[in-house]
């Protein structure tokens, strides 16, 4: 007896913090986005956004692995930047981690209006928007939890799945910029005291990683969260809630460095 396998089911998660203008240009996009007739439209998608409090500087990668955690049971993850919006891109399941964004982040300038950016290469840049099946990144533990502020988590990110031998895919998409003043740089285009830190965090990381395999020890299974409030969007207008869409929910979270928190899943409220 033979049947069709139901398909790969797609978590989306938007890391998220003191964006507003950002975050409602990405939602009112990607619900549009998948109304469209193209390759992805039928894949079954869960939109996550991942608050985390203030108090503690912003800590992109583990808030992508928190969102990896409440959402485990999917198929695949893509971690999506608020700041950019899809135009044309390749959602299907990925064989293996794989960067979806390329066009729209070539240059990004350091601040909206500046003449300076930040130059990316094709072959190395592994950010914006990635996407990984559940094996993947499971075996390479997620995204490291030490780069608090601003930097060096992608690249991190590239050296485990070198070390574990996954070859990075590139997809090339199309993508709208939402331009904001960066976070790792002054204006005139040198790192700043935070990104200097985090990037001299990560060369001493890439050594550890690389002769002791610390990175199997340090980032999915070793992050520690709360989870404060969780809020489930019901309320879409029925021309604009993609046939695709199972759930939306935003999370917001709070992080600890060294000891103490754990995963703890909050009854959602609807609206």
């Amino acid at each position: 007896m033979s049947g069709t396998m139901p398909p790969k089911k797609l978590s989306l998660i938007i890391p998220y913090r003191d964006r507003q203008d950002q975050l409602r240009a990405y939602s009112d996009h990607i619900l549009k986005y998948f109304t469209h007739d193209k390759i992805d439209r039928d894949i079954p998608i869960a939109v996550t956004v991942v608050e985390q409090e203030e108090g503690l500087p912003f800590n992109i990668g583990a808030i992508r692995n928190v969102g990896f955690d409440l959402t485990r049971e999917f198929d695949y993850h893509c971690f999506h930047d608020v700041d950019f919006l899809p135009i044309w891109t390749d959602h299907r399941y990925p064989a293996g981690p794989t960067r979806l964004l390329w066009f729209g982040a070539e240059v990004r300038p350091l601040e909206p209006g500046s003449k300076i950016g930040a130059f990316h290469k094709r072959d190395t840049y592994f950010s914006g928007v990635v996407m990984f099946n559940r094996e993947d990144f499971e075996c390479v533990n997620g995204y490291s939890n030490e780069y608090w502020g601003w930097g060096s988590e992608d690249d991190d990110m590239r050296t485990r799945c070198q070390l574990e031998h996954l070859k990075i895919q590139h997809r090339d998409g199309y993508y709208q910029s939402l331009q904001h003043k960066s976070e790792g740089y002054t204006s005139d285009g040198a790192l700043n005291e935070i990104g200097l830190q985090n990037n001299v965090k990560r060369e001493e990381k890439f050594h550890a990683m690389k002769n002791d395999g610390t990175y199997k020890t340090e980032g999915l299974s070793s992050l520690r969260y709360e989870v404060l409030d969780m809020f489930e969007r019901t309320k879409i207008d029925a021309d604009k809630r993609p046939p695709n869409l199972i759930s939306w929910k935003h999370v917001k979270v709070r992080l600890f460095q060294g000891e103490g928190g754990q995963s703890k899943e909050a009854e959602p409220h609807r609206s």
